[in-house]
């Protein structure tokens, strides 16, 4: 009998935090992919209102397609350096600074857009200014990763080569001396 109720609440425990497990991982799965789908509708409308807009709400449209372009292809790609094990140095610091400073810029050229008044097209502009700077700096980082990595498999690389020459001289060596 103390058996049987040993067994049974094992199987109970056990069901429990199968449950509470499957219950996390779902809702995780569905906090993503709504994060997801949030960031592909964003991009979708953007992309539509860069090509069909005219005048400064299409300059906007495409400061903020660019902007968030970049920076997306930024964190992929140090996502993905720091996944191989790459030195990135202070890099993704940096990057989270360029973000903050990002979420500004789009706030400004979201507030911005669609005002007639001149010093507000002036502020427009300007917001639009540090919006392809921010890109650009995200798109140096990312040019900086890609060098880095490229630099780390060249220097694989090379060793490979030498590794396979030294094999190679040994190996006609060897066959040169049974000779």
């Amino acid at each position: 009998m103390r058996t049987l109720v040993v067994v049974v609440l094992v199987l109970v425990t056990v069901t429990v935090v199968s449950v509470g497990f499957a219950l996390w991982w779902a809702a995780r799965m569905l906090r993503r992919l709504r994060c997801f789908t949030v960031r592909l509708v964003d991009r979708w409308t953007l992309t539509v209102k860069a090509r069909l807009l005219l005048g400064s709400a299409r300059h906007v449209a495409a400061a903020q397609l660019q902007l968030h372009t970049g920076l997306d292809q930024t964190r992929r790609v140090l996502n993905d350096a720091s996944r191989r094990n790459c030195p990135l140095g202070d890099l993704p610091g940096i990057f989270r600074r360029i973000e903050q400073l990002a979420a500004s810029a789009d706030a400004d050229l979201r507030m911005l857009d669609g005002d007639r008044d001149p010093l507000q097209r002036a502020r427009l502009a300007d917001a639009v200014r540090r919006s392809e700077e921010l890109a650009a700096m995200a798109a140096s980082i990312r040019g900086t990763v890609s060098g880095v990595h490229a630099d780390l498999q060249l220097d694989g690389f090379g060793l490979l080569q030498r590794d396979l020459d030294v094999e190679l001289r040994a190996l006609r060596a060897g066959v040169a001396a049974v000779r």
